[in-house]
């Protein structure tokens, strides 16, 4: 998200008043001069350099307003070819909700949202229910047949969803062994060998991967500024928010990954129970 500052805004700016999406100041951000662009605080802003909005702010030097109009223009490009291909815009939200709904109304939302009947809905949400579970999760890890129509349903449904266009940083926590956490190196390409959970909660995918580290195991925190193939299901989680806050985005298996940067040592270190990294990528 772009804060910005001019005199149509205070200085001193209300996260209420002063948030747009990037979609939404395109034109502004590129016929008004003077501005002050500013980015919310938190690692979801895509550029480094930012301070929290809540404690102050900083003002962006020229290499990092250069970026950010960059990307503006990308984005505006994008939507200029959508716009010349026909292609029919998607709408973009990102949490429905906090918590998971009831019954009754996960299928009013599948209804409104994608116009489904109640078998195709009934055969979602079943498949939503199957892939939380422990061994389902691990069938589509392995591709096994079982997995793959899993995969299939849920690809078709990200396909279709709303986009995930969310405030900040999505994460998601693994464990992998040692020696392939040291065959990790900034500039690598990979995928996640199938569809992927990710959460806008750092603390809950840290969770994941410390829950079973351990010596040969260690604990990665993939974070992604945006995604552009993925919708959040929180509020159609099998499992009631106050039992697991997941705030869960699925990712589709489609989607490839580059290494930008990597915080921690890869290397488990003298007096370290477990390696524990978190790596930094972006869609390609």
């Amino acid at each position: 998200m772009i804060i910005i500052s001019s005199k149509k805004y205070p200085k001193k700016l209300g996260e209420t008043d002063a948030l747009f999406w990037l979609e939404d100041i395109t034109e502004e951000v590129s016929v008004v001069k003077g501005l002050s662009m500013y980015f919310k605080g938190g690692p979801g802003s895509g550029i480094e350099g930012h301070r929290t909005l809540r404690g102050s702010t900083s003002k962006l030097t020229p290499k990092k307003v250069s970026a950010a109009l960059e990307k503006l223009r990308e984005m505006r490009e994008r939507r200029s070819d959508d716009a010349r291909s026909g292609k029919k815009k998607r709408a973009v939200r990102g949490h429905y909700s906090n918590r998971s709904l009831s019954e009754k109304n996960k299928r009013r939302v599948l209804k409104e949202e994608l116009g489904l009947d109640d078998k195709k809905i009934t055969e979602l949400l079943g498949t939503l229910k199957q892939y939380t579970m422990k061994e389902s999760y691990k069938d589509v890890r392995k591709g096994s047949e079982k997995g793959k129509k899993l995969s299939d349903t849920l690809e078709q449904y990200i396909s279709k969803a709303p986009i995930w266009d969310g405030i900040g940083t999505l994460y998601r926590g693994i464990t992998l062994p040692n020696e392939l956490i040291e065959k990790l190196k900034v500039g690598s390409v990979f995928d996640m060998k199938g569809v992927s959970s990710w959460t806008s909660e750092k603390g809950v995918a840290e969770s994941f991967g410390t829950r079973t580290a351990s010596g040969k195991k260690g604990c990665v925190t993939f974070a992604i500024p945006e995604v552009t193939r993925g919708t959040s299901i929180t509020h159609l989680s099998y499992f009631p928010t106050w039992i697991r806050k997941e705030k869960e985005i699925l990712v589709s298996g489609k989607s490839k990954f580059r290494i930008e940067k990597i915080e921690g040592n890869t290397k488990r270190q003298k007096g370290e129970d477990f390696v524990q990294i978190t790596v930094h990528v972006r869609e390609v």
